[in-house]
């Protein structure tokens, strides 16, 4: 079985060292969200490997996460990017459990009032992360925002925006500035219904639906409490409310 690495993370945190930004903090809580770590514990009964080796548990397994202790008295779970940054605890008897975040989030919840948060790299980067935070990622997990799709000849209803929107436009042009695939970008209010939520059209070339969570994440906070649907500007649908619309993002300006 091949060794435990994720590179994407670690990247994450050495950028996130070099430079403290929205950007970098936004990055490295994406790829914690959606990746996985690695995290010592020790248990009382061993587990078995199924086919594809990984471990499975008996059901009544009692499973502790490593805890260690920073400079100022406080405690955290630590989590790793790699069996060499694990090595560096020089513990002989824990074992590496690879954990998504769901899964080392159940361990968190259940000792949030023990602990502070986890620490990621402790032995190098040195990220420690709260419990407020990770419940904020978790928060977002729940709320994935997904591509909209719609069929050749669907009609939708839209409108300008009724209320001031400065902080959600200046939210969305901050967030495209960072993503050079992206050309323009277009904000309407689109009625269903009783119901009202933000439209954004998003002409970028390559098309990469999966960048739609990153701009949602850098509006939160910022929607009036209303959900923010993301279409791409190649459907019909979307170039007919562009033909009579001014963009709010237009790369280069």
């Amino acid at each position: 079985m091949a060794a435990y690495v994720n590179k994407p993370l670690k990247n994450a945190l050495i950028a996130l060292r070099k430079e403290e930004n929205q950007q970098t903090i936004n990055e490295m809580a994406r790829l914690l969200r959606d990746t996985s770590v690695l995290a010592p514990a020790v248990w009382d009964k061993e587990p078995e490997k199924d086919e594809n080796g990984q471990l499975v548990f008996e059901p009544n397994t009692q499973i502790q996460l490593m805890i260690i202790q920073d400079a100022n008295g406080k405690y955290f779970f630590p989590m790793f990017t790699s069996y060499d940054e694990l090595r560096k605890t020089q513990q002989d008897n824990v074992h590496g459990l690879v954990l998504s975040f769901d899964q080392f989030m159940s361990f968190v919840e259940m000792a949030k009032d023990q602990i502070e948060g986890i620490v990621l790299d402790p032995f190098s980067e040195n990220v420690p992360i709260d419990v407020e935070f990770l419940e904020g990622v978790a928060r977002t997990k729940k709320s994935v925002i997904k591509a909209t799709k719609l069929k050749k000849g669907d009609k939708i209803n839209v409108r300008e925006p009724v209320k001031k929107v400065e902080a959600l436009i200046g939210a969305l042009n901050s967030a495209a500035k960072e993503i050079p695939s992206i050309q323009a970008l277009y904000l309407k209010e689109r009625l269903e219904g009783d119901d009202v939520h933000w439209l954004v059209i998003v002409d970028m070339n390559p098309q990469d639906p999966k960048l739609f969570q990153r701009l949602g994440e850098a509006c939160r906070g910022k929607t009036d409490n209303k959900d923010i649907e993301f279409i791409f500007s190649s459907m019909q649908v979307a170039q007919q409310i562009m033909a009579d619309s001014m963009p709010i993002y237009t790369k280069g300006i």
